[in-house]
């Protein structure tokens, strides 16, 4: 199935969450690539596609015994950039310690806040973006006042709690933005598996500007360097077996 013929953003994700669930071989490859996950950024045409199998590596992801054949599968199509991603863990991600909205509004309590952001003025949004409440920033979302910038007030919070990062990704609407997407993909304190599968789909402009990042991870950076090198027709020669596996344990805690 080619998913650039479904026009319901929800009917593309579910059906290319099935479509990773198959063996994967080289059928699977050339479904995954005809879709816009090229060794280069996605077509216009194609980005829509694309943007759906990254989706549903993060949001409806294969189980989990399944990633080591998927690794060794990307191994031997000589797909670096999805090998790295393959061998990831999935990792808890970052959550808030403490709340970070105002008194005022952690007062309210959530369902008053949810009221409140679905009809919230521009000066409210932007309080409301730092809302840990996965409710509030549904609704900011789904807000028609809402703009890009508020969007990215989100976005590139860090922290950025893993359960916020996901409400994002769910958004059919703003899933779909590209400075959503790339900001998603730079924030180093996202999932680590997640902003990997994200870089897949950032233009060569900003892969270059990923892999020469000191705060972007060691996968990102990697990720991004082998996909703008062959973007250039001049893939990375680093030995698979060379890459390092990433930990996302959390750091031990000062005493």
């Amino acid at each position: 199935m080619d998913l650039h013929h479904l026009s319901d953003p929800a009917l593309r994700l579910h059906t290319a969450a099935q479509r990773l669930r198959h063996e994967p071989g080289d059928e699977w490859f050339d479904w995954l690539e005809a879709q816009g996950l090229a060794l280069w950024a996605p077509p216009q045409h194609r980005r829509a596609s694309a943007l759906a199998v990254v989706r549903a590596l993060i949001l409806e992801p294969p189980e989990a015994v399944a990633w080591p054949t998927l690794y060794e599968a990307a191994r031997a199509r000589g797909r670096l950039d999805l090998a790295e991603i393959f061998r990831l863990p999935e990792g808890p991600g970052d959550t808030l310690a403490r709340p970070l909205l105002d008194r005022e509004l952690l007062e309210q309590g959530v369902g008053r806040r949810v009221a409140l952001a679905r009809r919230a003025p521009i000066n409210m949004m932007e309080r409301l973006v730092l809302d840990h409440e996965p409710r509030v920033i549904e609704a900011l979302l789904e807000s028609p006042r809402i703009r890009t910038q508020e969007v990215l007030r989100v976005t590139t919070r860090r922290p950025l709690p893993t359960a916020i990062a996901r409400t994002v990704l769910c958004s059919d609407r703003w899933s779909a933005e590209y400075p959503v997407v790339r900001s998603l993909a730079r924030n180093e304190t996202l999932v680590d598996r997640w902003g990997s599968a994200l870089t897949l789909l950032l233009t060569p402009r900003d892969l270059a500007e990923v892999a020469a990042d000191p705060k972007a991870t060691l996968a990102r950076r990697r990720i991004a360097r082998f996909r703008h090198l062959a973007s250039r027709g001049a893939p990375q020669a680093t030995p698979v077996d060379d890459i390092p596996v990433i930990s996302l344990d959390p750091l031990p805690a000062d005493d």
